[in-house]
């Protein structure tokens, strides 16, 4: 009895080990580095699944604005860190005028130019977040923004930013050159790359951050997205996978991630040094 119980472990084990592995090789959804790399584009890091919304503040005197609750939202540090590489990136590409996009939507490319903006405007910059998705932009109630008179910028109190709502593709006609002009840095919610309206969004831009959602999006599709909007790898400055799985890190190949997570909490982010130029 004792044998045959065994046995029957064993084979349930197999079977089970097994049937894991076939899910795992027929699974062609965007999971690792690797995966990013074979785009052609550089992994620039995780963005861990956020459990609630977290509204990104600016902190005191930053750009001239004073939010309220500060302190009540804080990213990650492992969503911080990966935060400041994508800025590191911009920096390093000197770009000024970046644009954050998805394959497809309902990958949180809105939530992470919301958190890229804000993290730019903490280091002192000048910073305008413009939502150009009209699917996925939150549009700031009369409530929580007051009006920059002939801008159409407004400053949104609940996350501290200047916030242009393009509601268009078209969104560099919605303000002033030199409205735009007066910023170092600005940041685009853009429209998916599977969407039409993509191509005029990212017209004018310096460029592109792509967002991926952890185990979200095939790798095929994303290799259609960009053939149908007409880019190339050299079009952006890498790639983000958003909403990981916090046990899944270890597989991104940073085994000292927890620590250097929590060394760049206790960072103050850099300054970036963006150039500005004429937008148009």
């Amino acid at each position: 009895k004792m044998l045959i119980i065994l046995g029957i472990a064993m084979a349930g084990l197999a079977i089970g080990s097994a049937w894991v592995l076939l899910q795992d090789y027929r699974n062609h959804t965007i999971r690792t580095a690797a995966q990013v790399e074979h785009l052609g584009l550089e992994c620039i890091g995780p963005i861990p699944l956020l459990r609630r919304w977290q509204p990104v503040h600016i902190s005191e005197g930053a750009g001239g604005h004073e939010p309220a609750g500060v302190d009540e939202f804080r990213p990650s540090p492992m969503l911080n860190q990966t935060v400041r590489r994508a800025l590191t990136a911009i920096k390093v590409a000197n770009v000024r005028t970046i644009g954050v996009t998805s394959a497809v939507s309902g990958e949180g490319a809105t939530t992470v130019a919301t958190y890229l903006a804000g993290a730019a405007a903490r280091s002192g910059g000048k910073v305008l977040l413009v939502t150009a998705d009209r699917l996925e932009s939150s549009r700031p109630s009369t409530t929580e923004a007051s009006l920059r008179p002939g801008s159409g910028i407004v400053l949104d109190e609940r996350i501290g930013l200047d916030v242009l709502d393009a509601g268009s593709a078209a969104w560099w006609t919605q303000s002033d050159t030199s409205h735009l002009d007066a910023y170092d840095f600005i940041v685009l919610s853009l429209p998916p790359l599977e969407q039409g309206e993509f191509g005029m969004a990212a017209r004018n831009l310096d460029g592109i951050l792509l967002v991926l959602k952890w185990g979200g999006v095939e790798l095929e599709r994303v290799q259609r997205a960009m053939a149908v909007a007409g880019v190339e790898p050299s079009d952006f400055v890498g790639a983000v996978l958003n909403m990981m799985d916090e046990r899944a890190i270890g597989k991104f190949g940073d085994r000292f991630w927890e620590a250097e997570a929590a060394l760049a909490a206790r960072r103050r982010p850099f300054e970036p040094s963006m150039s500005a130029r004429v937008i148009g």
